[in-house]
């Protein structure tokens, strides 16, 4: 596994949306993006009323993208603490 880059995975999710999370976790990706869905069709059945609801979750997935991919580099540093701890 490669470390993964938080710039990206906030670019990718300001442009994308919850599509931009499947950079980070392809579960998470999915999850999001189907809510990104959701959201969509709510806001084109009430007229774009309901479009409120798009930019909170856009900020919302850009912190889960952060948090994510900090979490993701952790657990990579924590194995390769380990494997050289283990290797001498």
């Amino acid at each position: 596994m490669r470390a993964k880059n938080g710039w990206l995975a906030a670019l990718f999710t300001i442009l994308f949306g919850g599509f931009g999370v499947f950079y980070v976790s392809f579960l998470g990706g999915i999850v999001a993006s189907v809510i990104e869905l959701v959201l969509l069709l709510i806001s084109f059945s009430t007229g774009g009323i309901g479009s409120f609801l798009l930019v909170p979750w856009h900020i919302f997935c850009i912190i889960v993208a952060l948090v994510m991919v900090s979490s993701h580099n952790n657990r990579l540093l924590r194995e390769l603490d380990r494997s050289v701890m283990k290797n001498g």
